[in-house]
């Protein structure tokens, strides 16, 4: 063929790249290679259509050949250290792009390329000089600021990162990746508000982004907006029905809405379509084993491990599986192995004590709760549980700092977990106060002692003139402002509060708080000197078996359980009227019931002017 034919060809081969056609664009290039195989221009196109179709080998040879052939074209090098940072090969890549830079020290390309070497080689300092020369060479890159932001950020160097997202989505305003590095990075300073309204900008900028879409609704499920998190989702399957990440957010959102049966169906989904994902493999486990299908679980969170043997969480979820089906032995070892990877995990620690405590071993429990001291000396829980084991005797209550640790990390999952547990307290306290107060009691200055998430005040609300919820946890009561139901919400201790209260209640509410108190004497006391005359507390306790001889234990698992008739005489010596105790089922935990009381107590009349002995 001819020269004037090969270049023909080469033309022909580039109006087809151009257009999209790359198989028959790729049979062209082959063909003019075999004719003429040191032909320069057609081994750097063939090598980067293999480049643009991620076949790095054909990629690498075809472009290092264009090289060896025009040493001096720095496009070519250029091209040749991106594909080398493509297979992994870093120190040859930033080699090669060094020299780029030095055949065309003015090619803002070449620097942002090798930035972008240096920045996967973990050198965060030279790859953000590097994204400087590129940014002075050419102002209005976009891409040469949204790398130096991601390079920015590696360092914590959060608010110049997000300066150069900014100015990257200024340049050019559809730019999806720009958009959730901004977010990311907005998220690492914990403005979770901004991040979304940064979310909400870049979807009406880029509404075909299948990616910001997901990340809008990963944003909702993380901040609890489970029905938005899912809406988010579906529309987003109207985009596309391939994309593992979608039936991912998805399947963690309906899980959160109580709906596992749909949840294990969106993750095998997103199986289907990525296998490879043990995170999925992990949350399918454990939608499995809220469905009570333990041995799917346990399979599941075994394959989350094939693929990540190091994947602590796993590790967790598989120990809390086999203790749940008796396989002490396994969980135990699954637990140390959780462990071994991450020693500062406290909820491992906690778990590998129950375990040792279900297989009555309570040396081994104690054991366990010693060396989570050693490790963590601050942690108030371990602290308290290693008083729980210890001393069961103890009449002091919980620590203030136990209550805020276990609450404050508890407080966005408790409501899911109470369900899973079939928490009875809400339905319990409706039933007690619809038979002992009167169907005209609408106005009263209601206290909601000890309000967690709020889970009773949709029950207090209807009584309540005034409704008052005090909690230790902040976390807790973040959660119980969402309702919208309380008049008055207070983080602080809760006998401190009622000593500094000018107000006296109506009605006191104290449900699965007193569970975290020994002795009874100052806070029946307390309550008593809260109440207006006439005036109702309400509460609930775990009860101690019958023919318990003790009045009180504090139990391994970190909660007292007190006898009826000890807590029937702390309520007397209070000067309350005891009206009602009941015993109950508050709830489901290891697959045995709880028992518990549920208690009505009524403050004595202050004898008014009328009453008493007539006057003389």
């Amino acid at each position: 063929m001819a020269d004037g034919d090969l270049s023909n060809s080469v033309g022909r081969a580039i109006g087809l790249h151009r257009a999209g056609r790359l198989n028959e664009a790729a049979d062209v290039y082959r063909q003019v290679l075999a004719l003429q195989p040191d032909h320069v221009d057609a081994n750097y196109l063939f090598g980067m259509l293999c480049f643009q179709q991620r076949e790095l080998e054909p990629a690498l040879s075809h472009v290092a050949e264009s090289v060896r052939l025009a040493p001096a074209n720095a496009t070519f090098v250029t091209d040749l250290g991106r594909i080398q940072k493509a297979r992994g090969d870093l120190i040859e890549a930033i080699a090669t792009l060094e020299r780029a830079v030095d055949l065309d020290p003015q090619s803002a390309a070449a620097w942002v390329a090798l930035g972008d070497a240096r920045n996967a080689r973990d050198s965060r300092d030279a790859a953000v000089d590097a994204y400087r020369k590129a940014i002075d060479l050419a102002p209005d890159l976009a891409m040469a600021h949204n790398n130096l932001g991601v390079a920015l950020k590696a360092l914590r160097q959060f608010e110049p990162a997000i300066e150069a997202f900014q100015r990257a989505i200024a340049l050019r305003s559809e730019y999806v990746d720009a958009w959730l590095n901004l977010v990311n990075t907005i998220e690492n300073l914990e403005d979770h508000a901004v991040a979304m309204s940064a979310l909400n900008q870049a979807v009406e900028m880029a509404p075909d982004s299948l990616d910001i879409r997901i990340r809008i609704a990963y944003q909702l499920f993380h901040a609890e907006r489970f029905e938005e998190s899912l809406a988010q989702c579906e529309m987003a399957l109207a985009q596309s029905q391939q994309n593992a990440e979608l039936f991912h957010v998805r399947g963690l959102s309906l899980q959160s809405l109580g709906r596992v049966g749909d949840a294990v169906e969106s993750y095998l989904a997103a199986l289907a379509i990525d296998d490879g994902d043990p995170h999925i493999h992990s949350n399918l486990g454990t939608a499995l084993r809220n469905a009570g299908d333990v041995p799917a679980a346990i399979a599941s969170f075994q394959k989350a491990l094939q693929i990540n043997p190091e994947f602590e969480k796993a590790l967790f979820n598989l120990g809390v599986a086999q203790q749940e089906i008796g396989s002490f032995t396994e969980a135990v070892s699954s637990l140390e192995a959780a462990l071994a990877i991450d020693p500062e995990y406290g909820e491992a620690y906690r778990r590998l004590a129950v375990v040792y405590y279900a297989m009555d071993d309570g040396a081994g429990a104690v054991a366990v709760l010693r060396r989570w001291l050693e490790r963590d000396p601050d942690s108030a829980v371990a602290r308290h549980l290693l008083r729980a084991h210890t001393e069961p005797d103890s009449e002091q209550r919980a620590e203030d700092d136990y209550i805020r640790q276990e609450f404050d990390a508890f407080a966005e999952s408790f409501n899911r977990t109470l369900e899973r547990l079939e928490y009875r307290g809400p339905e319990l306290v409706a039933q007690l106060l619809a038979a002992e107060l009167p169907g005209e009691a609408a106005d009263l200055v209601v206290l909601d002692a000890g309000c967690g998430t709020g889970l009773c005040a949709a029950v207090l609300r209807g009584y309540a003139r005034r409704l008052v919820g005090v909690d230790l946890s902040a976390g807790m009561v973040k959660q119980a402002q969402q309702r919208n139901l309380y008049d008055e919400l207070v983080v602080a201790e809760l006998l401190d509060f009622m000593g500094r209260s000018a107000t006296g209640f109506d009605l006191i509410l104290c449900t699965d708080t007193l569970v975290y108190f020994g002795s009874l004497t100052q806070v029946m006391q307390s309550f008593a000197a809260a109440l207006q005359p006439s005036g109702c507390l309400a509460f609930t306790l775990e009860e101690l078996q019958p023919g318990d001889a003790e009045p009180l234990r504090l139990n391994a698992h970190g909660r007292y359980s007190h006898s009826a008739a000890y807590v029937a005489a702390e309520v007397e010596a209070a000067g309350l009227e005891l009206v009602t105790m009941q015993h109950q089922t508050l709830r489901i935990e290891l697959n045995k019931p709880v028992r518990g009381l549920l208690v009505l107590a009524r403050q004595a009349e202050s004898p008014g002017p009328g009453d008493g002995e007539p006057s003389r």
